[in-house]
């Protein structure tokens, strides 16, 4: 079985050859008062990570944040609007070929409906024990996210 990173490499690996940028989506989860941010891992240069990841083929942005929030966060959200995109690049290595690829990743906000099925965060493979979904207020959320941070994003 191919496992998840292995999945991304090659996929990145794609859009180097082809010279197209990798088209990613995160999330700023809005939940009352608080804000839904995932917890990062000890020594991380970011404390917060928001929930996302790649956009796949034929899929709007709608459609792959709200699909992103129910993998990583068991999570029914609604759209409500995008913040901006940044443009970043991410460096990769596949068969022993270094390389780089345009990130560019759209940062949306939406709003919190329901949980899914399970009615809890619900992690699957993507994460290990130390990626924990957790409520903060806004302002602890834009001082500890890469997104608001260095990237200029504006809630």
């Amino acid at each position: 079985m191919v496992s998840y990173f292995s999945k991304k490499v090659k996929h990145a690996y794609k859009c180097y050859k082809k010279g197209l940028p990798r088209k990613k989506v995160y999330a700023v989860v809005e939940k009352g008062d608080k804000f839904v941010v995932l917890q990062g891992r000890t020594g991380a240069t970011y404390k917060y990570n928001l929930a996302g990841g790649g956009v796949e083929k034929r899929e709007s942005v709608e459609k792959a944040i709200k699909r992103e929030c129910i993998e990583e966060l068991n999570m029914k959200v609604e759209f409500v609007r995008s913040l901006g995109v940044i443009q970043d690049k991410s460096k990769w290595t596949y068969k022993g070929e270094e390389f780089f690829v345009d990130d560019h990743m759209e940062i949306v906000l939406v709003k919190f409906l329901d949980y899914g099925k399970n009615k809890s965060f619900g992690l699957k493979g993507e994460f290990t024990k130390q990626d924990v979904p957790i409520e903060v207020e806004k302002e602890e959320m834009i001082n500890n996210v890469y997104e608001f941070v260095q990237g200029g994003i504006i809630i």
